[in-house]
């Protein structure tokens, strides 16, 4: 712990392959998230929003931080419900679920790309017995080695493309 002249607390850890430290979160309600990206960690920040605002769901802005100092905005006023933001281990990119819509985004080039564009309405998890339920029926994984995403329907599981392509139904 790291007590600042302004009475702000910061945590970090140490990342001991590159014996550095990396900041993790701070009274802010800011959380860092460490990428497969070594210049690129995740910002979820929830100071915007108030939870009395949102029937208390927590919502957050994601950001990608460089090394440089440069911050890009991934998405704005996320709800953070189970696997509706998802840091894609061994790869560049990241994935959110909003409004009936997958998107990855890939931390390399910074961009966003939507998944299911063709067929929003086959994730979207209207039979939610409660509020706090995720929006969409499962993220199944990513297949080891590749850039696809599976992701369940009501009935079925669909093979994304990080990267895309088009969407295939595989049950």
């Amino acid at each position: 712990r790291n007590h600042v002249s302004t009475g702000d607390t910061k945590y970090y850890c140490w990342y001991l392959l590159k014996n550095k430290i990396q900041p993790l979160f701070n009274d802010l309600k800011q959380y860092y998230h460490v990428t497969d990206v070594d210049t690129v960690k995740i910002l979820a920040d929830e100071t915007p929003y108030d939870l009395r605002d949102f029937n208390g769901i927590v919502h957050a802005d994601f950001y990608a931080v460089y090394d440089t100092g440069k911050k890009h905005l991934i998405v704005e006023n996320l709800e953070l419900l189970n696997n509706h933001f998802i840091i894609v281990p061994n790869s560049n990119f990241v994935v959110f679920y909003k409004e009936g819509l997958w998107f990855s985004y890939d931390l390399r080039k910074n961009v966003k790309k939507i998944l299911n564009k063709n067929i929003p309405d086959q994730f979207n998890n209207s039979k939610q017995k409660y509020i706090s339920d995720t929006h969409h029926f499962g993220a199944l994984g990513i297949i080891k080695g590749s850039d696809e995403f599976l992701v369940y329907d009501e009935y079925d599981i669909w093979k994304l493309s990080l990267n895309g392509g088009k969407p295939v139904r595989l049950t």
